[in-house]
C-alpha cells in the first residue's frame, strides 16, 4: 500500500566545511543544497533546491532509460529545503527550509504545497538543517535549529508543543526517537549528545563527546553509536551514561555506520574506510583507495550481485564519496569494481528492488539507479522544471498504485543487453 507522503532534500552542497564554520555551529549554510530521497514500494520521493518531485521506477527498467516523474510541485517562494523529509501517516511530508520555515506538501491538487507552520522569532530561531523526525503517537514532529535547540510541533497544527534550547550550539544530525526506552537522543555541534523525554523535551541527560557531532546516532542492541568531526568513533551505554568505547580514526565522521555480519562499515572525510568489529570494537578491516580518493558522506550500503553467465553471487559493500566515485568492495575491503558518476556523491546509498540508487550534484544526473552486475547506470532522472511543476499542477495523482517489480525474465533481458553495451564500450575504449 503506498502511503501519501513525498521528497527529501538536504543542505549545502559542499562535503567539507570549514572547520571554524563547524564549531561555530555554521551561522550562514552556502547556497546549493543536495537531493535527497524517500524510497516507498516502486516509488522514490525526491526534494531537491525548491522541487520536490516523485519518480515511478516501475517504468525505468531498461538500461539507459531516463525515470518517469509522475508528479511535481515547488516550495513556496522558491524557498530552498535543506532537510531530508519526514513522512506522515496523514499523508503529509514535513521539510524544513532555508528560509525559517517548516512546510508540509500533499500529492492531491489543490493545495500543493501549504505551509504548515512559520517562525519568525527575532531570538535564538535559524535555519532548518536537521532532518525533522516524526512521532506518531504524540502527533509530533521534532526539528533541529541550526542555530541551537530543537523544538516539537503538532503535525496538524504546527503549533509549538515544547521545546529545549539548553545547548551552546545547533542541531546537525538526524535525532534518534527510540520507542523502547522513549527516549529522543539529540546530536549537537557544542560535542554533546542529549537525551530529552519525547513529550516534554526535558533533558534526561547528557554526555560530553568531545567533538562536534554532524553523524546521527544509531541503536544496536541497547547501546548507541556514533561518529564525531574530530575523528572518534564512539559506542554510549544510555544505561550508564557513559562512553564505554571508542576508537581513533584518521578523519572527521560524518556518515550513519552500516551494520553488516557484525561489522559496523562507515568511511571518513579524508576518504578512509573502516569495518569495526562489534564485539571487540576494534578496526578489523581499513581500506583508501588512493585513486579516487573522496570525502564519505553517506551510509554504505550492502547487497547481493545477480548470478550471470555462471558468475556466482557475491555479498559486496558500496561505497561513495564526494569525488564523484562508486565503489564495490568485497567485505574485507578490497576493491571489486569503480564507477565514475557525473558529478559529486552527497547522499546515502539504498537498495530500490535489484537497483543501488543514490542522488549526485548533477543536475543531468540527479536521481540514478544503477545495476550491480555488470556496475553500470540503469537509468537517471534529471532536475525537474516549472514546466513540470506546471504539468502536474492539477492532476489527479493515483496514491494507491500497486507497487509492480519487472519480471525474473526481464530483468535477465535487460541485464545481457547491458553487458554487451558495456563490453562493446569497453572494447572500443581500447
Amino acid at each position: 500500500m503506498l502511503r501519501t507522503f513525498r521528497p527529501r532534500h538536504v543542505m549545502l552542497g559542499v562535503a567539507l566545511l570549514f572547520t571554524t564554520m563547524l564549531i561555530s555551529a555554521c551561522s550562514a549554510l552556502p547556497g546549493e543544497g543536495w537531493a535527497n530521497f524517500t524510497v516507498d514500494g516502486q516509488y522514490i520521493y525526491v526534494a531537491y533546491q525548491a522541487y520536490v518531485f516523485r519518480v515511478n521506477t516501475g517504468t525505468t527498467g531498461t538500461p539507459g532509460n531516463t525515470g518517469v516523474v509522475d508528479w511535481a510541485a515547488k516550495a513556496p517562494n522558491g524557498a530552498h529545503m535543506y532537510t531530508a523529509p519526514a513522512l506522515g501517516k496523514n499523508g503529509l511530508i514535513y521539510v524544513g527550509a532555508y528560509d525559517k520555515e517548516a512546510y508540509a506538501f500533499t500529492l492531491q491538487p489543490p493545495n500543493r504545497s501549504e505551509r504548515v507552520a512559520s517562525w519568525d522569532s527575532p531570538t535564538a530561531i535559524d535555519k532548518f538543517v536537521s532532518n525533522p523526525v516524526i512521532n506518531e503517537e504524540l502527533g509530533m514532529v521534532y526539528f533541529g535549529h541550526a542555530d541551537k535547540g530543537i523544538y516539537a510541533y503538532d503535525m496538524t497544527t504546527g503549533a509549538e508543543k515544547a521545546k529545549f534550547t539548553d545547548m551552546n550550539f545547533g542541531v546537525w544530525g538526524t535525532p534518534l526517537l527510540d520507542v523502547e526506552s522513549n527516549t529522543l537522543y539529540v546530536p549537537s555541534l557544542d560535542h554533546h549528545l542529549y537525551a530529552l523525554d519525547p513529550a516534554t523535551l526535558a533533558k534526561k541527560w547528557d554526555i560530553d563527546t568531545s567533538g562536534a557531532l554532524y553523524a546521527s546516532p544509531t541503536m544496536i542492541d541497547g547501546k548507541l553509536y556514533i561518529g564525531t568531526f574530530t575523528g572518534d568513533f564512539l559506542q554510549i551505554d544510555p544505561e550508564s551514561q557513559k562512553i564505554t568505547n571508542s576508537l581513533k580514526t584518521n578523519g572527521g565522521l560524518w556518515a550513519t555506520p552500516l551494520l553488516e555480519a557484525g561489522l559496523l562499515y562507515f568511511g571518513d572525510l579524508k576518504g578512509n574506510l573502516y569495518a569495526v568489529d562489534l564485539s571487540t570494537f576494534t578496526i578489523k578491516y581499513s581500506a583508501t583507495d588512493t585513486e579516487n580518493f573522496g570525502a564519505v558522506r553517506g551510509k554504505m550500503v550492502a547487497a547481493d550481485t545477480p548470478p550471470i553467465e555462471g558468475t556466482p553471487s557475491e555479498r559486496l559493500i558500496f561505497v561513495a564519496s564526494e569525488n564523484k566515485s562508486l565503489r564495490a568492495y568485497t567485505p574485507d575491503l578490497q576493491i571489486r569494481y569503480r564507477q565514475t558518476t557525473e558529478d559529486r556523491i552527497l547522499s546515502d546509498l539504498v537498495m530500490v528492488g535489484d537497483k543501488l540508487v543514490f542522488t549526485t550534484l548533477s543536475d543531468n544526473q540527479l536521481l540514478v539507479g544503477y545495476n550491480l552486475l555488470p556496475f553500470v547506470e540503469a537509468w537517471r532522472v534529471k532536475k525537474p522544471t516549472d514546466d513540470d511543476v506546471k504539468l502536474f499542477a492539477n492532476m489527479t495523482i493515483d496514491i494507491t498504485a500497486p507497487t509492480t517489480q519487472p519480471t525474473a525474465e526481464a530483468t535477465a533481458e535487460a541485464t545481457s543487453e547491458a553487458t554487451s553495451a558495456a563490453t562493446a564500450e569497453a572494447t572500443a575504449s581500447q
